[in-house]
């Protein structure tokens, strides 16, 4: 959740901006461009640094960097009223005429601070506590057309004296609520919180997400507020909104107030309590993991898919929370109807909420979903069932963003078995006879209408051997860092290397969104110092700084090293013609998207592209810009678009900062250039999106997605699908079969 937007009134540009050689603003952002600061949080007066990389063939270097707030950009442009702006050429606010950058790389850095960058020029120096971005800024007339934006910033107050956090008592048993006292002294911002986090987090660096907070006002995760209070009590227990991450896990922990800035990669405190421990020693030593005491239901049970069998669709999900179904069974009514035969439905994770130690309320949490009315009566397991798997994610495997850390992982497995109805047959049961495989991992090989090879359908197990991503989670393995885990990767080869028309491979977490760059990057776990493997990581993928970036929120590029050994698998999967296409499908996000991502040629591997299509949240939504430099935009391949799909109503919900349909979005930069060849065409709803992009489903109450191959006419369709809203397929991209 995010706080809302806040801060001053726009100071006034000069209006004698100069408008020299007036331009035509770019279709798209050139391939390379970006620009971002050099931390996603500042306090008052603090020096904020700007770095950017321009390859665009320009005339005359008229073009310029500014710092706006959050909410000035609008279908692609912005107002006369920069906070601060210099010259891109100059990096001063005087223009040199003649001054010429065609024909090769434009890049620099620029700080902005107390020092203003040319005498005589007004500036809004220091920038006032509220939520910003910088763009990159076309030369023209006004209201001046973005080339690319940043990330959005925060600038918060620096922390008062006398400002404290007390907790009740240092000693909890699970379960039980946390009084924590909070003084706030001087003016607090608008949407300060209170957050968890283990006691031995960086209080200038806490990861995203907290374990759990609420805002200071409301004493809820709700900040409509008609008051800001200087003092008060805040209780965290299970009464909140997002009480699946309720109660906190045994351990050592500290609360942490926080200005602002909800929705962040990394927060500053500014104040922090004592520590505090969950569950007695004893309790955290002899963690809950045995076998649950009661028998799994029998019923409502799910059925498991046929290897070989003819399958030509498959439909998938994530984040399912049944008690949140506002949409009531329309949902489940819409996966029947266009996905009851020749079908597979897939789960991507948070299959269910229930973040614990203890396998029985695991179990319960599995019951419960699968028992949810809307779900028995149109849902993969009503008559004539639908055959499904899946993988998992953090919040049905085990705690929030967990991996090998989580000391119940084979407890864990066995309720995901139990659930899917997976038989003794499968490695992942604990009763194989050769013994029970380590993860959930799994693959389907399903034949084509000709009865040959067709969908090779893989799911990734991201958590059971994923190193921890940040100090939170575990000790680091830096370089060493894994995702899959040794066994895990040469079975993986193994399956790419197994002949296909089409590979399809789920994964909890998505795969495609680049690594975040608007943290620190030494507070990555796998981070191994400038010029080393992880940089080397981004670099053979074509993702270097100053060109691309991808969410704060938990992604596969959190350890670049192992995305990078998976896309080029993919490579030579596709290359040796074990497949024609790959597609990614993955859940978490409580969003849906599609992206693009072309792995570039190397020595002996020619380039291929490959997709991504998240569906995620069954009844969720994050109505947010998100950043995703490799997300899919219509408007970049020149060819005439289809708006078959056009909805005929408002999108339902408002964006937080209010940019609806701004085609251009956060950060175009580093969009890829892909063979057009591949994509046959593009239709799109242009409803309930975000980040000013025509394929980030945000809005929609519900989402889900799904795949299916036309053998007849040598097609694949890519779709992602909102059934509550007016029209009930948001996207869909047609890809010719033989073409990558």
């Amino acid at each position: 959740s995010s706080s809302p937007s806040g801060g001053p009134s726009i100071s006034n540009m000069p209006t004698n901006m100069p408008t020299i050689s007036p331009t035509t603003p770019p279709s798209q952002s050139p391939i390379g461009t970006g620009i971002m600061t050099d931390k996603t949080s500042y306090t008052v007066g603090e020096p904020i640094e700007i770095s950017w990389s321009y390859p665009q063939k320009l005339t005359i270097s008229a073009d310029w960097i500014g710092i706006y707030e959050d909410a000035s950009l609008s279908q692609g442009t912005v107002p006369i009223g920069s906070e601060m702006w210099v010259y891109a050429k100059s990096l001063t606010q005087t223009f040199v005429e003649g001054q010429r950058t065609e024909g090769r790389w434009t890049s620099g850095m620029v700080t902005f601070d107390e020092n203003p960058p040319d005498e005589g020029r007004s500036q809004s120096w220091p920038l006032g506590i509220g939520t910003y971005q910088v763009h990159i800024i076309r030369d023209a007339d006004v209201p001046y057309p973005v080339v690319v934006s940043s990330p959005v910033f925060t600038v918060t107050p620096e922390p008062p004296s006398g400002t404290s956090l007390t907790v009740s008592k240092t000693a909890y048993t699970e379960g039980e609520d946390i009084l924590i006292d909070f003084d706030y002294s001087g003016n607090p911002v608008l949407g300060a919180w209170i957050g968890m986090w283990p006691a031995d987090s960086d209080p200038q660096a806490l990861p995203s997400p907290s374990a759990y907070w609420n805002y200071i006002c409301s004493d809820s995760q709700s900040s409509a507020c008609d008051a800001h209070p200087t003092a008060g009590v805040v209780t965290l227990n299970a009464d909140s909104e997002e009480s699946w991450s309720w109660p906190l896990t045994c351990g050592s922990w500290r609360a942490y107030l926080i200005p602002g800035g909800a929705g962040s990669s990394a927060y500053s405190s500014a104040a922090a309590s004592e520590a505090l421990t969950v569950g007695t020693s004893a309790i955290c030593e002899n963690a809950v993991c045995n076998a649950s005491p009661e028998d799994a239901s029998p019923k409502n049970t799910h059925l498991v898919p046929n290897d070989g069998a003819q399958i030509t669709k498959i439909a998938f999900g994530s984040c399912f929370r049944p008690g949140s179904q506002t949409s009531g069974s329309l949902l489940w009514q819409h996966v029947r109807d266009n996905f009851g035969s020749n079908s597979i439905w897939n789960w991507l994770g948070d299959n269910m909420y229930q973040d614990t130690n203890d396998s029985q309320a695991k179990r319960n949490a599995y019951n419960a979903a699968r028992s949810d009315p809307y779900y028995t009566q149109y849902g993969p397991i009503a008559e004539p069932k639908i055959p499904t798997t899946g993988t998992w994610d953090d919040h049905d495997y085990g705690i929030n963003n967990y991996g090998n850390n989580y000391e119940c992982r084979q407890s864990s497995q066995n309720e995901f078995v139990y659930h899917f109805n997976v038989p003794e047959t499968d490695p992942r049961h604990p009763a194989y006879a050769w013994g029970q495989q380590e993860g959930i991992y799994s693959s389907y090989m399903f034949q084509s209408d000709s009865g040959a090879p067709g969908i090779h359908l893989i799911n990734l197990d991201a958590r059971y051997h994923r190193s921890p991503t940040f100090t939170s989670y575990g000790p680091c393995e830096g370089a060493s860092s894994t995702i899959l885990g040794l066994v895990q990767w040469n079975w993986l080869e193994n399956e790419l290397s197994r002949p296909s028309e089409i590979k399809i491979i789920g994964s909890g977490t998505q795969v495609l969104p680049p690594t975040h760059r608007g943290r620190n990057l030494s507070s990555y776990c796998s981070y191994d110092g400038s010029g080393n493997t992880f940089d080397t990581a981004n670099l053979e993928i074509g993702e270097g700084p100053g060109g691309f970036d991808g969410t704060s929120y938990e992604t596969w590029a959190e350890i670049p090293q192992e995305r990078t050994r998976l896309l080029k698998l993919v490579q030579e999967s596709i290359n040796a013609g074990s497949a024609k296409h790959v597609i990614f499908i993955s859940g978490d996000q409580h969003w849906a998207e599609m992206m693009v991502k072309e792995i570039p040629a190397r020595s002996g591997q020619p380039a291929v592209s490959v997709f991504e299509v998240t569906g995620s949240g069954i009844d969720q939504r994050w109505l947010s810009n998100i950043v995703n430099s490799n997300r899919l935009r219509p408007e970049d391949y020149g060819f005439r678009l289809r708006r078959d799909l056009q909805s005929r109503r408002t999108p339902r919900g408002e964006i937080k900062d209010s940019r609806k349909n701004d085609r251009r979005g956060l950060a175009t930069a580093g969009a890829t250039s892909i063979p057009v060849t591949a994509i046959k065409s593009i239709t799109y709803s242009n409803s309930n999106t975000c980040s000013g992009d025509l394929l980030h489903i945000c809005s929609a109450t519900a989402n889900y997605g799904g795949i299916e191959v036309d053998w007849v006419n040598q097609e694949v369709h890519l779709s992602i699908y909102t059934p509550f809203e007016n029209v009930q397929e948001a996207a869909r991209v047609t890809l010719h079969l033989g073409a990558t």
